[in-house]
């Protein structure tokens, strides 16, 4: 059979050579492209992730630090990496805690602490009542995970530099600074992003 004297031919080893090897290019720059997306997508997961536990551990030392009081048997103490302040403590939230009478459940007169731990890179929470010792590391409650740092500031009154934030130091039972600010660092690399909150204290004195 005739085919007007065209001579059909299939493709030669060099062609196919050719498009395997642009076919490999594609798929490579195809694969990185999607691997950085996919890394992308995790790291902005796992940023994001961090940021909201770090909101509600502000939300938790706000809560708790707008119900503290003036207690003659529990200072106020503020540093850079920590922070303690007397609440009152329902004794049944307490880990290990003995089981109790009805009347003796009611709230009674603790500490709260506050501080970074740098090996677990987490902000910690300790409660306890008065007039116990402070319990061991191991009774702390990880409040936020995956942090880099922590910072308290305050605003004091009478005893402290008053009108400007400070970071000196306050241990004190007769007064507390009327504005403490908390701010957590986190992120990745030399990149560190801040989350923070400040909250009024309540001028009030509670005395046995």
């Amino acid at each position: 059979m005739s085919f007007s004297g065209k001579k059909y031919r299939g493709f030669t080893l060099i062609e196919l050579l050719v498009v395997i090897a642009i076919m490999a290019i594609v798929l490579v720059t195809v694969g990185a492209s999607l691997s950085a997306g996919i890394k992308a997508w995790d790291a902005a997961r796992s940023f994001n992730a961090v940021e909201s536990e770090a909101t509600i551990g502000l939300e938790s030392f706000d809560k708790d630090a707008g119900n503290t009081f003036l207690f003659y048997g529990i200072p106020f103490h503020c540093e850079p990496s920590a922070v303690s302040f007397p609440k009152f403590i329902s004794p049944v939230t307490l880990s290990g805690e003995v089981s109790l009478g009805e009347e003796e459940k009611a709230a009674r007169i603790g500490t709260v602490r506050y501080y970074f731990d740098p090996a677990l890179k987490a902000l910690m929470r300790k409660q306890w009542i008065f007039p116990a010792p402070e319990p061991e590391p191991e009774r702390a409650e990880k409040v936020v995970a995956g942090l880099e740092g922590m910072n308290i500031t305050f605003r004091g009154t009478a005893g402290a530099s008053a009108g400007a934030d400070s970071t000196a130091g306050w241990n004190s039972v007769s007064n507390h600074p009327y504005m403490v600010r908390m701010e957590l660092f986190f992120g990745k690399d030399e990149k560190l992003v801040k989350c923070g909150r400040t909250v009024v204290l309540p001028a009030v004195a509670l005395k046995e």
